[in-house]
């Protein structure tokens, strides 16, 4: 991937849209593309994060352990998603793992570059913290949703959400599971219900809301 590639990448981010090309350039120093497969590990909450990720490819997993070892999903990645840009806030020590949840391809940018940058560049710095508060006011609404919603209303959002004309191509059962916070066999139940109670209709991978007032009554 040539140089203009990685920075036509970066401008299509949430974090560092707007910024300029000198500063991108910089940002970009001593950066690789990698192909990982479903199940590698970008990083792991607590350890030394030596690069920051640009999802190109496929689906990533964020998630932390309990204290009782139970896993609990942040986020579900697609591609344009940055991973561990914020741990240049807390010694490059990301408070979450990351992992494939879909085999793809990845832009890793170097943690320690981008920790100078932001110590010396208000411009970067600023656009981090409006992305921190981004990610602070999704993770407060990915709380409310698996925490104080049951599986009805989270599937019903979901569905409610993806209600186009075409219909919506539902995502492998592991990406759709970890987004919704449960585990496949729930979800696939669950559409099963909706399906058997004419909420919805099914047709191999793609689901189109039948019965939009039922499903908005769960909400």
């Amino acid at each position: 991937m040539t140089l203009e590639e990685k920075i036509l990448v970066l401008q299509a981010t949430t974090v560092f849209r707007g910024l300029p090309e000198p500063c991108l350039e910089r940002i970009l120093e001593g950066s690789i593309v990698r192909f990982l497969e479903q199940g590698a590990v970008l990083f792991k909450a607590g350890e030394s994060l030596e690069q920051v990720a640009v999802l190109l490819t496929g689906v990533v997993r964020t998630f932390r352990l309990t204290n009782q070892a139970r896993e609990f999903t942040l986020g579900v990645h697609a591609p344009r998603a940055v991973l561990g840009v914020l741990a240049v806030f807390q010694n490059a020590q990301p408070l979450f793992t990351a992992e494939m949840l879909e085999a793809g391809s990845v832009l890793l940018l170097d943690a320690h570059v981008l920790q100078k940058i932001v110590t010396r560049d208000v411009v970067v710095a600023y656009a981090l913290l409006q992305y921190a508060v981004s990610r602070q006011n999704a993770l407060m609404q990915r709380i409310d949703d698996v925490f104080f919603a049951d599986l009805n209303t989270r599937v019903a959002k979901i569905l409610l959400e993806h209600n186009i004309a075409d219909g919506w191509l539902l995502p492998k059962n592991a990406v759709l599971a970890a987004e919704l916070g449960t585990v496949p066999e729930l979800v696939s139940r669950k559409l099963g219900e909706f399906y058997r109670m004419g909420f919805i209709r099914l047709e191999k991978r793609r689901v189109w809301v039948i019965n939009v007032t039922a499903l908005q009554d769960l909400l």
